[in-house]
């Protein structure tokens, strides 16, 4: 039997406040985006995954809705999900990945730390500037 595994861990900065859903059979999520800078070709973009927990992981779920604010810095880990789609026009095929979290956390000293360092080269690229687009 072949071993996979399914983990991830991602850092970036909450794109929104976390909302509470229900489903069409009554369970209860809570979601969020989370931002996560990058370069393409010579271009500074935003990354942006959609962050979903379900409230079976209480722990996960009480942790997302009562610290993760916009613009905050946060952690999360768990695992990626995928889901098909079709176009109701052309029929095409669509894959839409969404981060399923089991942790999330927030970490106000990584926060604080560009600010307070000098970039080793001038107007270096750092990706945690308070100028990005979120």
């Amino acid at each position: 039997m072949a071993f996979s595994e399914n983990y991830v861990r991602l850092m970036g900065k909450a794109m929104d406040n976390p909302e509470i859903v229900s489903t069409q059979t009554g369970n209860q999520m809570v979601k969020f985006h989370l931002g996560i800078p990058s370069i393409k070709n010579g271009q500074q973009v935003t990354e942006t995954f959609e962050i979903m927990c379900f409230s079976q992981n209480k722990f996960a779920f009480d942790e997302i809705n009562s610290t993760v604010r916009a613009g905050r810095l946060v952690a999360v880990t768990g695992r990626i999900s995928s889901r098909e789609s079709r176009s109701p026009k052309d029929g095409r095929v669509f894959y839409n990945y969404t981060i399923m979290a089991n942790r999330t956390q927030i970490d106000e000293d990584v926060a604080a730390q560009p600010a307070q360092q000098k970039p080793i080269v001038e107007n270096a690229y750092n990706p945690w500037d308070d100028k990005l687009p979120f």
